[in-house]
């Protein structure tokens, strides 16, 4: 009912007749103001007699400086307090609190004459952007229901509001973001100082326009809190702008600690609680919650340190037990702990890594220490810790010198959070790389009438004939994934055409039977496991093993924009070389060194067979969706002969190489279980299986013209192994404690090895088959290959051409 109530008083002040003109003018003030409604076209000034009887009879007379609303007849009226002469913003809002629950408390109703005892609704006044918030909503609304009917169409659907700020017509948004949605937080240990200290500082440091202000090691507090569960408030000016202080005295904690926030937001403080180490605070805004806390966490060398960690954590949790998805939950810490260190993980990473777990946080990370001291130390022990539902981060910073300004021995640390604003849901694009099953049958039939279809037209194969013939008779290996029935398929396509109260019951009804069917499909997955189902158990060991999927990584990055341009910048800096090469130098040296290049002798049918059946099955296709399988398959048939011709083609020249066999894509794997970065990221390519077999073919014809491998390498040689090396070792160590015997290894590690190989080099080496058409082909194909990084779906953007 109250709800409903409020709703009315929006559409009653968006309504065309009854709106007060100069409200673009209003006060910013002026949401320091109530508003009392639930009559229907009464008259004004009976109206107006009966808040003033609400008023008397709260006994609050003295607080009611003026009535104002609509002339004549009104739904509503804006009620203007009268505050005491010299009481703060802090102040008038705590008496604009008390006033508000004790009218609440009274629920009233209309005495007027034709009202049938409406019940009467009060709330505070909402400040002028949440009003002409409100109306751009209500107008863009009804802008769109006056929409005539298209001839021969469905009729329009009703448009769906969501008060904070949007409007759906089915799923697509009319309205994005009415705001920029940005949070500036600012994290500091003041070492003891106050917060006068502060407020003398403030205007020199580079803090404007902070909204969020997390304190630790305050000194000074302005009032001595009766207990270590209190936590009280107070009103600091800070450049010119009015902030409120939360502050505590925690008991396992030095000194105090405080959160401040504008003083315009403390009527958004719905609660606030004081843990062994900080406090926190729950602010209710729009319809979401907002908590945030500040923490002094213990070193390593307190007795106490691990035993507090635990305690902290628990209130933590326990202070975010009702926090959704949607809900902005935000850290700010002094760990004491270099969570970025991963050389000193201690007994202190198993509370924290449950910390970051059940509540879903990112972490800041500082580039430079964020605390010296007098004798050269430093480190990085200052943290944010966030959760970023449709976020990303911005001007993640350690203020190095500000330790100075004030005089502590910690560097001020901020971070910025902006709502990631859409228009739609993003389209996920999928990849033809992967596995597939191919239909033997099926593929041999069509690729009978392909053949004769070429053959009767006089064309020559393309790829884009392989590609489509594989498409149509390939399909994916069924994963032991959860999927939903077909029944829970048609409920989702009957919600998408539903509105409103329907399609919200529908969707519960939705999630309840999907909840039941993932408890059955889990049930019998473990059975099957428990059976010996190899797929089954393959499946869960891998579920279990890592938490790792392309969403998660780009959450932690900061948002897929973010994980993308970070993928983009680090491959970009890997791979740029400090000399210019000129392009077309490779094949220069080659042909310089190789002499004329001599006719190549045809590829045999026997001869690609004999590759192409060298190759394992179950391997991962390229872009094009083609298997190893299914190109043993088509070398069976009449379409033989037609890719036979394909491949002499591109060997003779006749045709150049396809651009397909020249794109690779590129996949990520993680090298740990929570990757964090794009070096966390393990690249494993992709290449056209086409390709490969094309290339074997050329290396296995190389092979007796290029110089031997020495025997001490392991890798590149048929039947040899790394493993080899390893035992080779382990014997020679043996051997040397046996016969007492000094030994030594050197290890060399060379980062990016295989991607960083000069093509000149290659160049030269390939020259030693003199006048070899294979040897200049196969150069062509490694310096003309590319790949292409993608990340949930999307291309990073970034291209490289490979070296090998």
């Amino acid at each position: 009912m109250q709800k409903e109530t409020e709703r009315g008083q929006d559409r009653q002040e968006s309504s065309d007749g009854d709106v007060d003109k100069k409200d673009t003018n209003r006060d910013p003030l002026q949401d320091l103001g109530l508003v009392v409604g639930g009559w229907t076209d009464a008259r004004s000034p009976e109206a107006e007699e009966e808040v003033r009887n609400m008023f008397r009879a709260a006994k609050s007379e003295d607080l009611l400086e003026t009535l104002s609303g609509p002339s004549g007849r009104t739904n509503f009226l804006r009620v203007t307090l009268a505050f005491p002469e010299n009481a703060t913003l802090s102040r008038k809002r705590q008496i604009q609190k008390e006033l508000l629950d004790k009218l609440k408390a009274m629920k009233c109703t209309s005495g007027i004459e034709g009202q049938d005892k409406a019940e009467l609704w009060i709330q505070k006044d909402r400040p002028i952007e949440e009003r002409l918030k409100i109306r751009a909503i209500v107008l863009t609304k009804n802008f769109y229901n006056k929409l005539p009917p298209l001839a021969g169409r469905p009729p329009i659907s009703p448009p769906e509001i969501v008060w904070r700020g949007q409007v759906f017509v089915g799923q697509t948004k009319l309205l994005r973001c009415m705001d920029d949605g940005r949070i500036h937080m600012a994290s500091w240990n003041l070492r003891g100082k106050s917060l006068e200290d502060l407020a003398r500082v403030w205007d020199i440091t580079d803090l404007s326009g902070t909204d969020v202000i997390a304190l630790q090691e305050l000194g000074g507090l302005p009032e001595k809190c009766p207990s270590s569960d209190s936590v009280l408030h107070h009103e600091v000016f800070l450049a010119g702008r009015s902030f409120t202080f939360f502050f505590a005295d925690p008991s396992h904690s030095f000194r105090g600690s405080a959160v401040g926030i504008p003083t315009e937001w403390v009527g958004r403080v719905e609660s606030k609680s004081a843990f062994c180490t900080g406090l926190g605070l729950v602010l209710k805004f729009q319809g979401t919650r907002q908590f945030f806390m500040t923490v002094h966490m213990p070193h390593d060398l307190r007795k106490d340190g691990l035993p507090v960690w635990q305690t902290q954590v628990e209130e933590i949790l326990d202070f975010c037990a009702t926090h959704r998805y949607h809900d902005l939950v935000c850290l700010c810490s002094d760990l004491n702990y270099d969570i970025l260190d991963i050389a000193k993980v201690d007994e202190r990473g198993i509370p924290f890594g449950r910390l970051l777990r059940e509540l879903g946080l990112s972490h800041s990370k500082p580039l430079s220490a964020t605390w010296r001291n007098t004798r050269g130390a430093s480190s990085r022990i200052d943290f944010f810790l966030f959760s970023l539902p449709s976020m990303s981060v911005r001007d993640d910073r350690v203020h190095v010198g500000s330790e100075e300004v004030v005089g502590s021995d910690h560097s001020v640390i901020t971070l910025t959070l902006e709502t990631v604003g859409k228009s739609g849901r993003r389209k996920f694009c999928n990849s033809r790389c992967g596995k597939w099953w191919t239909d033997a049958p099926a593929l041999a039939t069509k690729c009978e009438q392909l053949a004769e279809d070429l053959d009767l037209n006089m064309r020559d194969l393309s790829m884009c004939h392989l590609a489509t013939l594989c498409q149509q008779t390939s399909k994916r290996i069924t994963s032991c994934r959860y999927q939903d029935s077909p029944e829970l398929k048609q409920l989702a396509r009957q919600r998408r055409n539903l509105q409103g109260q329907a399609a919200r019951q529908l969707a519960k009804r939705i999630a309840d039977e999907r909840k039941v069917a993932k408890k059955q499909w889990l049930s019998d997955l473990l059975a099957k496991g428990a059976s010996g189902d190899f797929r089954a158990l393959t499946y869960l060991k891998k579920r279990n093993s890592s938490a790792y999927t392309h969403g998660s990584y780009c959450m932690r990055a900061g948002g897929s924009v973010k994980a993308i341009s970070d993928l983009r910048m680090f491959y970009r800096l890997k791979y740029t070389q400090d000399d210019h090469v000129p392009r077309g130098l490779s094949l220069a040296i080659f042909r310089g060194r190789a002499g004329p290049i001599l006719a190549p002798t045809p590829f045999t049918l026997t001869e690609i067979q004999e590759v192409a059946f060298q190759c394992k099955h179950n391997k991962s296709t390229g872009a094009d969706g083609i298997s190893y399988e299914a190109i043993q398959l088509i070398l069976q048939t009449s379409l033989s002969e037609h890719l036979l011709e394909l491949f002499n083609d591109v060997l003779w020249g006749v045709r150049p190489v396809p651009r397909s066999w020249l794109s690779n894509h590129v996949i990520f794997l993680p090298k740990t279980a929570a990757p964090e970065c794009p070096k966390d990221l393990r690249p494993i390519v992709l290449s056209p299986t086409v390709a490969k077999v094309f290339t074997k073919a050329l290396m296995i014809r190389l092979r007796p013209k290029l110089p031997k491998i020495q025997a001490f390498q392991v890798g590149g040689l048929p039947g040899r192994q790394a493993l080899d090396s390893a035992c080779a070792v382990q014997h020679a160590i043996r051997l040397a404690q046996q016969y007492d015997k000094t030994l030594y290894v050197v290890k060399l590690d060379i980062t990016a090895a295989f991607d960083s190989i000069s093509h000149e080099a290659v160049a030269a080496f390939l020259a030693s088959a003199v006048g070899s058409r294979e040897a200049e082909l196969l150069l062509q194909v490694i310096t003309e290959t590319s790949v292409d990084l993608s990340i949930q779906g999307q291309v990073a953007g970034y291209r490289k051409f490979l070296a090998c």
